[in-house]
């Protein structure tokens, strides 16, 4: 059984590589569950896939000096969806190396968060905006 180890994950918002700031990303998309069970469906349940939604997690190592992490975040923070893009390794987008991108809502940024001792860093959730796209070609 073919396994991987994620040493070289790419990590991009609104086009800036931000990969250098991030030490773990989580990707969750599903589709809304919606009932359409009739007195056809034999006394059981029928459900289809509703509305796409979803989220992306990222924990971000923070850097204050000018042009760097906190700079940019707080710049992306608005109303406006900013896109994203992610993928396994560093290499070329392939079948074994696909890139998922979309859109996310960057509607907060937390800049500071730790305790006494720890790496300056924090965890934000942006919600996905719109329809995820797979690429496996470039």
């Amino acid at each position: 059984m073919p396994k991987q180890v994620l040493l070289d994950a790419v990590v991009e918002i609104a086009g800036q590589d931000l990969t250098n700031y991030v030490s773990q990303v989580e990707l969750e998309y599903s589709y809304a569950e919606v009932d359409a069970t009739t007195y056809g469906s034999g006394g059981a349940e029928e459900l289809i896939g509703g509305l796409e939604s979803g989220s992306v997690t990222f924990t971000f190592r923070n850097d204050y000096a000018p042009g760097a992490l906190d700079e940019i975040m707080r710049g992306l923070v608005s109303r406006t969806p900013q896109t994203f893009a992610i993928r396994p390794n560093a290499g070329n987008v392939s079948t074994a190396n696909p890139q998922y991108s979309g859109k996310i809502l960057v509607n907060s940024w937390q800049p500071i968060a730790g305790n006494v001792g720890d790496i300056a860093g924090t965890s934000r959730t942006y919600r996905k905006s719109g329809r995820l796209t797979i690429s496996t070609s470039t």
